[in-house]
């Protein structure tokens, strides 16, 4: 299959339960790689012009490392990265389709020839398209409230976008990280960066601390998330009284 666009199929969608053997798993991804693709080339002529393409650009946060010099980054905090996709939309018209395009320093660099912007001012954009996109759950509803779950209502939270998908853009929306401050009784909280998706707030507690929340991420980073869906080595903490993200620690 040739395309300018290829597919990114995610594994938390599927019960492996379901299937016989890992051939029958495979033929599934493959089926539904064939179902989507598209038989001709997506325009794209249209990213290089900011009017049409500013109101689809969101603000996303990566792990520093895995990104190449061609991409349009701006430093956040410690190893993360702040970056920008397109989300395109009616792509295939399915509603499940989400499809992206990865600013690049060549995109980038049009805009601001072209419309007198500079690097600042394209991230800002970016951040105030996603102010309304976020999402905060709590974890321990997530779980049905299950009485096995050692854990409290709002004790862990999780922070996200509407379709959970490059989420991790929450730590620069205020807006987001004062609501859940709101839900710790206006509290200081931990923030433990679990995948370029989404990341989990923590009220502070005794048996909590940044030392043991770094071994933890450090754990499901190297044993649990694919290189692309790092996000940080680093645990976070956000400042009510400042409204700042801080390393903790």
């Amino acid at each position: 299959l040739e395309s300018n666009i290829s597919p990114v199929i995610y594994l938390d969608t599927f019960n492996f339960s379901e299937f016989e053997n890992l051939d029958a798993i495979a033929d599934e991804l493959i089926s539904i790689a064939e179902k989507h693709f598209l038989k001709e080339d997506l325009d794209l002529n249209f990213i290089y012009d900011w009017e049409q393409v500013k109101s689809k650009l969101y603000l996303c946060m990566g792990y520093r490392c895995n990104f190449n010099p061609l991409i349009f980054t701006n430093p956040f905090l410690a190893d993360i990265v702040q970056y920008i996709r397109i989300k395109m939309d009616d792509v295939a018209g399915d509603e499940g389709i989400v499809a992206t395009v990865v600013v690049s320093n060549d995109m980038a660099q049009r805009w601001r020839d072209d419309n007198n912007l500079d690097a600042d001012e394209i991230f800002a954009v970016a951040a105030a398209n996603a102010q309304d996109d976020y999402i905060v759950e709590d974890l321990w509803i997530m779980f049905g409230a299950d009485p096995s779950v050692n854990m409290s209502p709002s004790e862990m939270l999780v922070l996200s976008n509407q379709d959970k998908h490059y989420g991790a853009g929450v730590l620069a929306c205020t807006k987001i990280l004062n609501e859940t401050s709101d839900k710790f009784g206006g509290k200081d909280f931990y923030i433990v960066p679990s995948s370029t998706h989404e990341v989990l707030a923590i009220r502070p507690r005794d048996e909590v601390n940044a030392d043991s929340l770094r071994k933890m991420v450090q754990m499901v980073n190297d044993n649990e998330l694919t290189q692309k869906e790092l996000l940080s080595y680093s645990v976070y903490f956000y400042e009510r009284e400042s409204e700042t993200v801080k390393q903790a620690g």
